[in-house]
């Protein structure tokens, strides 16, 4: 048997809305740009949605309305992928690393308190694994320090934290609807926020700077007079990738729905199973289940496990290698023991695949297979 690590679910619905803007005669940030933005803040409840290409680019420009220093510092998890760290850097500003919480694998508060001083700017807190971090003591510590905070949602479109959507609690937050997330557009990504004094220059930014939307300025023929007021980004969604993502959004409470099936059966499993322990979410939250990271407790190592699994048709996944470990940032002098959180997890972790089209017979061959290796 093969079983990817993630299949993407399309039907003739996808294609259909592909087909029916290609013949539109408007295929650029236009209408359904437009009608995606609003259903998807209407979905997170909130204000209001920015589309952009990619869930990298919805961070950069929550970054770049910073308007960030040299000196500046913005603190994130190092256990996260590589373009939660590069955007900052992007910007100007220092990095620095919190440890993580070993039992989620998000940021830690305590961490936070310890790396934050008096050039400490923004705090990007990442939601691995669609798990919600602990919202209420980081914002409290933000707000007093008067430090803004950033939510990367990549991993947490669906997600809640004591009810409340994930992406809503500090100046917005980012999502990708990257090949392998719980919708996608190929590639893609939304901003959200509740502060609605920032939206004219995120829509500026991630089209050159212009002050009109694309749409705005074929009005008149053509001849629309327009300025730029911001030296912007190639940053916009397109209406293709747009109407593709509006069927997806339209499908968002069915998949989640199959997820979480998944993920049950994948419970009931570990309990019975000593060798592999479940990353799991906080009890006042409802974790989007974008990934199934298990925790190695047994004799093994983690590569024996991994071979096994790709040995008998499995594809498993790591989330994430350390980003301090990457040769380019270990030239910034990053020092793995100031995280002796992350180094005790690192070799600990791997994915197993989750997605709404795994298949009840293809679940069943991977605890089968576990087994096998673990006997």
């Amino acid at each position: 048997m093969n079983i990817p690590f993630h299949r993407y679910s399309f039907d003739n619905q996808e294609f259909e809305a592909v087909k029916n803007v290609m013949q539109s005669g408007w295929i650029t940030t236009g209408k359904e740009c437009s009608n995606f933005e609003k259903e998807f803040a209407e979905y997170k409840n909130t204000r209001f949605a920015v589309a952009v290409n990619s869930g990298t680019a919805a961070l950069s420009l929550l970054l770049a309305s910073l308007n960030l220093k040299p000196d500046d510092e913005v603190i994130t998890t190092p256990l996260t992928f590589v373009a939660t760290a590069n955007v900052v850097l992007h910007h100007g500003a220092k990095l620095v690393f919190a440890d993580i919480n070993p039992e989620t694998l998000n940021i830690d508060i305590r961490s936070i308190k310890e790396k934050t001083c008096s050039k400490t700017k923004a705090i990007i807190v990442v939601h691995v694994a669609g798990h919600p971090c602990d919202m209420k003591p980081i914002i409290e510590w933000a707000n007093a320090h008067q430090i803004i905070v950033i939510e990367d949602c990549a991993h947490a479109i669906e997600a809640t934290y004591e009810n409340q959507p994930v992406g809503t609690f500090g100046l917005g937050g980012a999502f990708s609807f990257y090949a392998n997330k719980n919708i996608t557009t190929a590639e893609g990504g939304m901003i959200i926020s509740n502060h609605q004094n920032y939206e004219k220059i995120w829509r500026a930014l991630r089209n050159h700077g212009f002050d009109l939307e694309p749409l705005k300025r074929q009005e008149n023929n053509g001849f629309k007079p327009y300025d730029i007021i911001t030296p912007g980004y190639k940053f916009n969604m397109n209406d293709i990738t747009a109407a593709i993502g509006r069927v997806q959004l339209s499908k968002i409470s069915i998949f989640l729905k199959k997820r979480k099936l998944l993920v049950n059966k994948y419970l009931e499993f570990f309990e019975k199973f000593p060798y592999l322990k479940p990353i799991l979410p906080l009890k006042n939250s409802e974790s989007a289940w974008h990934l199934m990271i298990v925790k190695n407790e047994s004799p093994l190592n983690r590569n024996q496990i991994l071979n096994q699994l790709i040995q008998h048709g499995i594809q498993p996944s790591i989330h994430f290698k350390p980003i301090y470990e990457f040769s380019y940032y270990k030239k910034m002098g990053f020092l793995s023991h100031h995280y002796p959180n992350c180094e005790k997890m690192k070799e600990k972790i791997f994915s197993l695949p989750l997605y709404p089209d795994l298949k009840e017979n293809e679940l069943d061959y991977i605890f089968e297979t576990l087994n096998q290796i673990f006997q």
